[in-house]
């Protein structure tokens, strides 16, 4: 199993914040590894839908929790690996931190470290990046 997260915080709009999770068209505004986003469904637990990454894969993923304003986890199946995608934020009077989680679980261990690190290493940037398109 491979786990990473990441955290940062800071003062943002919320309605920003959540606007930038909730409309997946928004995704890859924040995230430069992603082309395209749909879902199929509202924005909630048990909705899917594809991201479709800038190298051209296409990530099925079902949302696995949600709720508003303060948390979402995504899962995506790859065959024999799976991985989680888990997004949240904790208010405090000034500031609110965003954590944004990758674990990866399968039966191959090289695997899925290669597969957690590759997606890990692109983490601090699409925080940044999110943190920039909030305030």
């Amino acid at each position: 199993m491979f786990h990473f997260q990441k955290s940062i915080t800071g003062v943002m709009d919320i309605d920003k914040l959540w606007t930038m999770y909730s409309d997946v068209c928004n995704w890859c505004r924040w995230d430069k590894n992603v082309k395209s986003v749909r879902l199929f469904g509202d924005f909630k637990v048990g909705s899917h839908g594809v991201m479709q990454m800038k190298e051209g894969l296409e990530l099925p993923f079902r949302i696995e929790e949600c709720t508003e304003k303060q948390s979402f986890i995504v899962s995506s199946a790859l065959g024999p690996i799976n991985v989680t995608f888990g997004h949240s934020l904790k208010r405090t009077d000034k500031d609110i931190t965003i954590t944004h989680t990758i674990t990866v679980t399968g039966d191959n261990e090289v695997q899925t470290n290669s597969i957690g690190g590759n997606l890990a290493a692109e983490l601090p940037d699409s925080l940044e990046s999110l943190f920039a398109v909030s305030v």
